[in-house]
């Protein structure tokens, strides 16, 4: 379903398609994918490297888990996008939620508000992927989404400076909404490398931990691309748990599983 007042409205969009969540709480639920088009960040691990933009052109699959496509021109109208969900939702259990990914989705808070409807009328929650540095964004629709998952970046693993401040803010907005009783699930993952220090893994454990007992902390080992960082060895994997434990209690260690089914 979309509004009159959205009619208008469209976003660069890589691409829609049908797949196995392989990262953090929701590893193994099916979901719809909704890769919308830039990032300014450009992480040594990135593995999708197309999305950080400009495309010309977005596909959409034609069903779900047929790795059919249709190639349309960006941007991509949101008419278009909810047409696309309706299409791959073909029974009410099929898919958990909206994964929308990228690239950064926050780029786009009216296209992330805008879309929740559409997918609500599906039996579909709304799940954020975003690097966890947009605060004002995610103020702006924070009220649309079900699920945020939250990237803490590590410069080691990234190859970019510090974003702790970023970050701080980010989680500021997520607690002043829940203290409104808002209602959105929220953890964070933070992608670690074999040059990931103690200082780093102490100060995600310290940020997970002032938000709450319970908000879920994710250590996820990096894994191998070109150019890319190493990832930790199993022994220093688990002494970077035991040591984040000592500060927050749930810290949980899952690596990107969509990765070892080889799923696109």
């Amino acid at each position: 379903m979309v509004s009159r007042a959205t009619d208008n409205l469209a976003v660069p969009l890589l691409e829609v398609f049908s797949g196995i969540q392989g990262e953090g709480l929701l590893v193994g639920e099916r979901q719809v994918f909704v890769r919308t088009v830039g990032c300014e960040l450009g992480c040594r691990f990135c593995d999708t490297p197309a999305s950080r933009g400009p495309a010309a052109y977005c596909r959409l699959e034609l069903a779900p888990g047929s790795r059919e496509f249709e190639q349309v021109a960006n941007p991509v109208p949101l008419a278009q996008v909810a047409a696309a969900l309706a299409r791959l939702q073909e029974f009410p259990a099929l898919h958990h939620s909206v994964a929308l990914t990228g690239g950064e989705p926050l780029h786009h808070p009216n296209f992330v508000r805008a879309l929740a409807p559409a997918a609500r009328q599906l039996s579909l929650q709304l799940f954020l992927e975003t690097n966890g540095t947009l605060s004002e964004a995610l103020a702006d629709c924070l009220e649309a989404l079900d699920w945020v998952a939250m990237d803490l970046k590590l410069p080691s693993a990234t190859g970019r400076g510090e974003l702790w401040a970023e970050h701080e803010r980010f989680l500021a907005v997520l607690q002043e909404y829940w203290r409104r009783d808002g209602r959105v699930e929220a953890f964070a993952k933070a992608v670690v490398a074999r040059e990931t220090s103690d200082e780093e893994i102490g100060r995600v454990a310290s940020l997970a931990e002032a938000v709450g007992a319970g908000f879920a902390l994710v250590l996820q080992p990096v894994t191998r691309c070109p150019g890319g960082p190493a990832p930790p060895k199993p022994r220093r994997l688990l002494q970077m748990q035991a040591q984040a434990r000592r500060i927050h209690a749930r810290t949980l260690v899952i690596p990107q599983v969509h990765r070892l089914m080889a799923q696109d």
